[in-house]
């Protein structure tokens, strides 16, 4: 391809966002072909002059549809075969995270994937977290190709043309309405510190712009029409972000590619960099993206769209063949995952509770779930502790925020709750430490952290860290609006009158993780000798959920405190206000906001307030500093089997203080 005379490209406005998204007004012209190398037509037919991209990305297992939040494979099965010259893609992790994902280590997400008629998929991350066996099983059983041209073994290319149904591993070429549509796959060079060390220690991930360049040289050679990049790269805090990958490929390679579909962040994207637009969903099915690939003599233009789950539902109807497979799995799984464990009075919070870039508290901020889990180390490590004889050390619990993928909200507990909850084969470990280490540790953790607002306590930074660590046993207090190395102000033991020597590098101090954090390439840690490993993650915990069961008589678990004070963030200036004013919005049954109408909230599973909403259903209430969950007091909070839903707030994260592009309202629905 001579690309010297490569055209200028076709910028035709697309058709509106579903969601609002601007990108659709912001010219999103793509790359064209060279006017003079036409790819020749198919046959008689004269190509299509439209190809429609359906894509997903992080589904995480989330493929049964729930009617408002999350769409349902088959009805994104259903809206593919609504469109003539379709395909539909995947920017990778489908295969771990919800039960319906875990309990089959990623078998059951391919094979709805096959019922759905996917025609490709880039391999995620969390692709690898049963290992490199399972990977290639769960690859073997894909009826579409599964890409990742920059992950490689000792042999080379981690996925070859002997692995899946076509292409080399790397790239392959769609078919689709007379088009040649080239598509590789990236994965994110993070993946070596954001799954199990051990799963990828004999891998090697490939700078991913020098892979790109590759691929789209070859895929050039091919005669295609333009090419797509599947990536699983995301805009948060990694190597590359997919913005990054289009504005630093050469002229000439951004000319050749249309769109870099892209997962990872679970954010949603919408942006033009170099002439190539880069889309992503944001995850678990809440929307399906659509790309509208428009072909003319000079160039190749795109309308975007993202496709809530109220519009695919109105748009489609759900494949019978996919809705039938998706039945039959979830009746065998329901028979394990139904078991009741116990009533839970109070929900305990973590995993997303909206889809913006810092909704997930245990990435941020001290919840309580993460405090139950990290007393369920130390309870597992105090044990351990006694049974050798050491009584008097020091134990710290600590998990890192990504490790607890999602809430348990009040209600009857199941045992799916708890798998959704820590859908990873970890371990327990115990490592022994110095307070120099663990304030060091700590700093690493922090490393998201970018101001805190003086007034509110408003924590500044606009993402979220998978490593940021809660503790139990220690109680640390913070400035984030320090230079990195110099956020940790103070830490301090529970029951101590005085803080640790932060320099003090003798001192030992036992501390209990997850094998993740533990042996993580990335983390402090991993250089530490191992004291001892003492048990399974999810065991470890659900043993400590049997004892506060037994302790508070064998039906109902004691009500959890909302936060312990565990951490504290007080940038220079800040200290926090008895109370702050929580905005939530209040909404009827059809979702409309209930204007001038009076409700009672209750705070935290305990107290109670009447308030009014405005015209705008918005209504006002003082809580304490901190963390909250609130919900509307009504006959079903006296049922404590029957779930109801709750909106979380928290000063530090903002949510009831502000809405901006981090965050929502929180909002509460009336039945």
């Amino acid at each position: 391809m001579n690309t010297s005379t490569i055209t200028r490209r076709s910028f035709v406005k697309g058709s509106a966002a579903v969601l609002g998204l601007a990108a659709c007004d912001n010219l999103l012209g793509l790359s064209s072909v060279l006017a003079d190398e036409k790819p020749a037509q198919t046959g008689d037919i004269a190509p299509a002059d439209e190809i429609v991209i359906f894509h997903t990305n992080d589904m995480h297992g989330y493929m049964i549809g729930d009617g408002s939040k999350v769409a349902g494979i088959d009805y994104v099965a259903g809206l593919k075969s609504t469109v003539p010259n379709a395909l539909l893609l995947d920017a990778g992790d489908p295969t771990q995270g919800a039960p319906l994902a875990s309990l089959s280590q990623g078998s059951s997400p391919i094979d709805l994937m096959n019922y759905a008629g996917y025609d490709a998929m880039c391999l995620g991350n969390h692709e690898f977290d049963y290992g490199t066996d399972v990977l290639l099983q769960n690859v073997a059983a894909a009826k579409f190709p599964v890409l990742g041209a920059n992950v490689l073994s000792q042999e080379g290319a981690v996925l070859t043309a002997g692995v899946g149904v076509s292409g080399d591993g790397c790239s392959t070429v769609l078919e689709c309405g007379g088009r040649r549509i080239g598509v590789f796959g990236l994965t994110t060079t993070a993946t070596t510190y954001t799954v199990m060390p051990e799963y990828v220690k004999d891998l090697t991930f490939n700078d991913e712009i020098k892979t790109a360049e590759e691929q789209i040289a070859k895929l050039a050679d091919q005669q295609v029409d333009t090419i797509i990049c599947l990536a699983h790269l995301g805009n948060g805090n990694v190597p590359c972000r997919a913005v990054e990958l289009a504005k630093y490929l050469k002229p000439e390679s951004a000319a050749r590619v249309s769109v870099i579909i892209d997962g990872h962040s679970h954010a949603v994207e919408n942006a033009l960099v170099q002439g190539v637009t880069v889309v992503q969903t944001g995850c678990y099915l809440n929307a399906v993206g659509k790309l509208t690939l428009s072909f003319k003599d000079d160039g190749v233009s795109c309308a975007v769209e993202l496709l809530d789950v109220a519009t695919v539902m109105s748009d489609a109807q759900p494949d019978a063949n996919v809705s039938q497979e998706l039945k039959k799995i979830n009746d065998e799984q329901q028979k394990i995952l139904n078991v009741e464990i116990c009533e839970n009075p109070t929900t305990l919070w973590a995993g997303w509770v909206n889809q913006k870039t810092i909704d997930n508290p245990t990435r941020i901020v001290e919840t309580n779930f993460a405090n139950v889990v990290c007393d369920a180390y130390r309870t597992a490590a105090k044990s351990y502790m006694e049974s050798i004889g050491d009584t008097s050390t020091p134990i710290v619990g600590v998990v890192n925020g990504g490790a607890i993928r999602d809430k348990m909200i009040r209600g009857m507990l199941i045992r799916g709750d708890f798998v959704t909850a820590f859908p990873f084969s970890n371990t327990v470990m115990v490592k022994k430490v110095t307070p120099s280490f663990l304030k060091g540790f700590f700093e690493w953790g922090f490393s998201a952290c970018d101001g805190q607002d003086t007034a509110t306590g408003m924590l500044l930074q606009t993402e979220v860290n998978g490593e940021f660590e809660q503790v139990t046993g220690l109680k640390v207090v913070a400035d984030p609006g320090q230079v990195a190395g110099q956020r940790v102000i103070s830490m301090t033991l529970d029951g101590a009158d005085t803080p640790l020597d932060m320099t003090d590098d003798q001192t030992p101090l036992v501390l209990v993780s997850n094998s993740y954090i533990m042996t993580g390439a990335y983390s402090p840690l991993a250089d530490v000798d191992l004291t001892a490993e003492i048990g399974g993650d999810l065991e470890s915990i659900e043993a400590y959920f049997k004892t506060l069961l037994e302790n508070a008589g064998g039906e109902s678990l004691p009500a959890m405190p909302g936060t312990q004070g565990n951490i504290a963030f007080r940038a220079s200036g800040y200290e926090p206000a008895p109370t702050w004013t929580a905005t939530v919005l209040i909404t009827n049954s059809d979702g409309k906001p209930a204007a001038n109408t009076e409700v009672t909230i209750q705070v935290d599973s305990a107290d109670t307030f009447t308030v009014t909403t405005n015209a705008d259903g918005f209504a006002n209430l003082e809580v304490s500093d901190g963390q909250h969950a609130l919900a509307l007091a009504d006959d079903r909070i006296q049922d404590p089997k029957n779930r109801i839903s709750e909106a979380f707030i928290s000063n530090y994260m903002g949510i009831g203080l502000v809405e901006d592009d981090c965050r929502d309202w929180p909002v509460l629905q009336m039945q």
